[in-house]
C-alpha cells in the first residue's frame, strides 16, 4: 500500500495530480482510521493507463470509462466498443501525424531532431500498449 507521495514518485507524476484523479472517481484508495489514503498496485497501473491514455488525447471522460472497465469485469460488447474507440482515436492521430510531417520538414534541422526523438519516446510507449493488444487483435482478424 502506498501513501499519496509515495504513488506519485512510482507513477511520476505530482501528488495534486493523484489527488485530482482520486477527486474525479478515477482511483479510490482505502483509507485508514485516521483517514490517510493508501493506494494499492492496481491503483498504480491505473495511473500508467491513464498516462498513456493522455498521449493519446483521450478526453477524461472516455479515460473514465476505461477505469470502470478495467475495474470491473467487462464483457465482449464493452471491450469492442472500447476497441473501436481507440481505432478511431489511432487513425486521428494518424492523420495528425500526417500533417505535421510536412510541417516538421520545413523547420530546421536542429528543431527537427528534437521533435522526432521526443516523438520516439511517446511512439514507443504506444507501440508497447498496443503490443500488449496485439493477440488480441488477432483473434478478432
Amino acid at each position: 500500500m502506498y501513501r499519496i507521495g509515495e504513488l506519485a514518485v512510482l507513477a511520476n507524476i505530482s501528488k495534486r495530480t493523484v489527488d485530482y484523479y482520486t477527486n474525479l472517481g478515477l482511483l479510490q484508495p482505502k483509507r485508514s482510521t485516521s483517514n490517510y489514503r493508501y493506494y494499492n498496485e492496481c491503483d498504480l497501473e491505473i495511473l500508467q493507463m491513464i498516462e498513456q491514455c493522455k498521449l493519446l488525447h483521450m478526453p477524461l471522460c472516455a479515460i473514465k470509462e476505461l477505469v470502470e472497465t478495467k475495474r470491473e469485469a467487462p464483457n465482449a460488447d464493452q471491450l469492442l466498443v472500447l476497441t473501436k474507440d481507440v481505432n478511431q482515436r489511432m487513425q486521428q492521430l494518424e492523420q495528425e501525424m500526417s500533417l505535421l510531417a510536412s510541417q516538421i520538414n520545413s523547420l530546421s534541422e536542429e528543431d527537427q531532431k528534437e521533435i522526432r526523438q521526443k516523438l520516439s519516446v511517446q511512439g514507443t510507449t504506444l507501440l508497447h500498449s498496443l503490443l500488449l493488444l496485439l493477440p488480441y487483435m488477432q483473434e478478432k482478424i
